[in-house]
């Protein structure tokens, strides 16, 4: 498994719209994404490789979705790292996010925002997914031992999940 890196794309939890006055990086989760993000993180512990770090957005609802998938996969708050970059960025930011990690970790689960996320897992495995819905998982092989080295290989995707494909949310 060394000569692959397995990135997990993750798409934050269902955010809460209740409060008009709450600007959009600081929205929190809503009843909803307070369920669904634990049960993800869950789903996650059963995959192998499991995520050995995260990434997330620095908006409020995509790093408490990255905290509390960190915690249910046994990885600690300092195995979260907050990435503002990730907030709103593109198919090209985001790979160049994913480029920047440390090649000590083969498996890496980045939580971002669409479209950014769907658009991604797209461009990199020829896929054509219209939506990757809230708490949705896409989990991709690259048959590589650098992640700087993903921008000129297409990945594999292995996983497709999201809560309402496993359990009624």
């Amino acid at each position: 498994m060394e000569d692959f890196k397995y990135l997990y794309l993750m798409r934050h939890a269902k955010s809460d719209w209740g409060d008009p006055t709450v600007s959009d990086h600081d929205r929190i989760l809503n009843t909803r994404g307070l369920r669904n993000a634990p049960y993800m993180g869950r789903q996650l512990r059963n995959k192998k490789p499991m995520p050995e770090q995260v990434v997330s957005s620095d908006a409020a609802r995509a790093l408490l979705t990255a905290r509390m998938i960190a915690e249910e996969v046994g990885l600690s708050g300092n195995d979260v790292i907050v990435e503002p970059g990730i907030y709103e960025a593109s198919r090209l930011q985001l790979q160049a996010v994913v480029q920047e990690q440390d090649d000590f970790y083969n498996s890496i689960l980045l939580v971002g925002h669409n479209p950014g996320i769907t658009e991604l897992v797209n461009y990199w495995c020829d896929e054509n997914f219209a939506n990757i819905p809230t708490s949705g998982v896409v989990m991709i092989e690259f048959q590589t031992k650098h992640w700087s080295k993903t921008d000129k290989i297409k990945g594999k995707v292995l996983d497709f999940d999201y809560p309402k494909r496993s359990h009624d949310s």
